[in-house]
């Protein structure tokens, strides 16, 4: 049995990172437009 590559990259320490865009068309004012992104990225090492 072999494990999802899903699995595989949180091991590997990878996190779920996901991102939601809120936007407006000029010609539609009105109309607001979603865009939501997700993928699996490695949390940043900040020095302290």
């Amino acid at each position: 049995m072999k494990a999802s590559p899903a699995f595989a990259k949180q091991i590997e320490g990878y996190g779920l990172t996901t991102a939601e865009i809120l936007y407006r068309i000029p010609d539609h004012p009105s109309l607001l437009q979603s865009y939501l992104w997700q993928d699996y990225d490695l949390f940043p090492d900040f020095r302290r």
